[in-house]
Formats: structure tokens, C-alpha cells, sequence
């Protein structure tokens, strides 16, 4: 009998804030968690609509802003089960923000 499930062997801390930056006397919160990765998966990612490199089921997203001001974009990642073909897309939207320090 085949087994229908793959395990998650890999595990990596998350630390996902609202902001990178802020004032002095803000506070500053972030979600930290635990996200389980599968080396061997055949996983796309994109950014913006344009394809990002990926190696070892982690995709490396890198960018030198040409201007100033927050900057939103949308990954979208397409991952492939290896047992069943099976494709699900996941998206999730992000910004950031770039300043002067001239």
C-alpha cells in the first residue's frame, strides 16, 4: 500500500511584522511561528507576476527599490504534491517600505 501523505522534515522560524521600521516609543509586534517546508518539492514562486528563483523548496525574493515610498507586491507560490501532481497556489500580499538617508 502507498502512503498518500509526505512528511515536513524541514522547519524554519518566522518572525512576520507589520512594519520593519518605527518610531522611537512605538511599539513594535510581530506573529512568530514555526513554518514546515518539504526540501523535494517542485515549488514555483512569483513576485509581482515575475518568476523568483528557487532552491531547496525556499524562494529568495531581492529587489534594489530605484525610488522612494512604500512599496507593496503579491507573491504567489505554486507548489506540486510529489505523490498525487496535485498543484495548489497560495498568495499572500506584502510591502515594505524605502527611505532617503541622505
Amino acid at each position: 500500500m502507498i502512503s498518500r501523505k509526505y512528511e515536513f522534515r524541514e522547519f524554519v522560524p518566522i518572525v512576520y511584522a507589520n512594519t520593519s521600521h518605527l518610531k522611537l516609543g512605538d511599539t513594535y509586534e510581530a506573529e512568530v511561528f514555526a513554518a514546515a517546508y518539504y526540501r523535494g518539492s517542485d515549488m514555483k514562486a512569483t513576485v509581482n507576476g515575475k518568476e523568483i528563483p528557487v532552491k531547496d523548496g525556499v524562494a529568495i525574493y531581492t529587489v534594489t527599490p530605484t525610488s522612494v515610498g512604500k512599496k507593496k507586491a503579491l507573491v504567489k507560490m505554486y507548489i506540486t504534491n510529489p505523490l498525487t501532481k496535485e498543484t495548489r497556489s497560495y498568495h499572500q500580499d506584502f510591502e515594505y517600505e524605502v527611505v532617503d538617508c541622505k
